[in-house]
Order: C-alpha cells, then sequence, then structure tokens
C-alpha cells in the first residue's frame, strides 16, 4: 500500500495541473494494477515505474555515458573507478568528471547491474527480471533524483523505499 500512495504522490508532484500525458497515466495505471497482483515484485515494480516516470516527463537522460565528456559508462567499472550520478546535471557522472561535480551519487555494481536490466527492458528485451537487490538500489537512486527534482522528498518516500 505504502508503495501505491508513493506513486500517487509522485505522480501528482512531478505533472502541473492540466499538462496532460496520458503515458503517465496509462504507467500508473498498470503499475498500481502490478502492484495487486500477489506475485508482484515490488521493489522491481517501483524500481521500473520510477525510470519510467522520470524518462516520461524528460528528467532522465539517457543513463549509458556520461554527461559531462560523453564517454559511455557501462556495468563493468574497474574496481578502482567509480561511477556517480547527478541530479543536477541529469545523469551519469565517469570517474574523469565526478570530481568537478559538487552535487552527486555514487553508484553501487547493484544499481548499475540494474540500470542495464532497465535498459533492456526499454529496447523491449523480454523475460528479463530485476533482482531486489538491484531494483532496491535503483529506488534509492531515483528517489534521490525525484526528491532533488522537487526541491523535498516525497513524504511517502521513507515508507516506500526499503
Amino acid at each position: 500500500m505504502n508503495i501505491a500512495l508513493y506513486m500517487l504522490e509522485v505522480v501528482g508532484a512531478m505533472l502541473a495541473e492540466a499538462d496532460p500525458h496520458p503515458e503517465v497515466f496509462d504507467l500508473l495505471h498498470n503499475g498500481l494494477a502490478r502492484l495487486a497482483q500477489a506475485d508482484a515484485p515490488l521493489p522491481a515494480v517501483l524500481a521500473y515505474f520510477q525510470w519510467r516516470l522520470l524518462r516520461h516527463v524528460g528528467l532522465l537522460g539517457d543513463m549509458t555515458m556520461c554527461v559531462s565528456c560523453g564517454k559511455a559508462v557501462g556495468t563493468a567499472v574497474p574496481p578502482n573507478r567509480s561511477v556517480y550520478f547527478s541530479s543536477r546535471q541529469g545523469g551519469l557522472l565517469c570517474a574523469d568528471c565526478e570530481s568537478a561535480a559538487a552535487e552527486k551519487y555514487r553508484l553501487s555494481a547493484d544499481a548499475l547491474a540494474g540500470l542495464s536490466v532497465l535498459h533492456a527492458v526499454g529496447r523491449g528485451a523480454k523475460g528479463v527480471t530485476l533482482p531486489d537487490n538491484q531494483a532496491k538500489q535503483l529506488n534509492r537512486l531515483l528517489t534521490y533524483h525525484i526528491a532533488s527534482q522537487l526541491g523535498k522528498p516525497p513524504k511517502m518516500a521513507k515508507h516506500a523505499i526499503a
């Protein structure tokens, strides 16, 4: 129930009144319907919802390359290197560019792997699953971004994000 309330809150906060976004309401409808199913992987449903919502409203970029230098950022990051996300800049930052960013969020290996899964789903891949550990890391990242864009965390975030 908390996830459903969070989804409703975020949609209401991110869309201006009288600004039609039928694809967002389809996304919300489908997300709520999936949450109602007994076998729903709750963290994955929420991660997919947040990802698609941010993409639909134009607040999430490509997420495969550094927004600063354009270098491809993959999931196979060497152990001594990190990938960051900057809400202010709207995307990923490679290890070479992150030092110049005052605002950034370090991505875990699970978050990077989860991004690959969501990209595959976005390209129409079938039978792709988002493991709970990856979904939870993505939910933390995407909620961080939503809170940054709204200027405050959604009230239900602390109840919906495990």
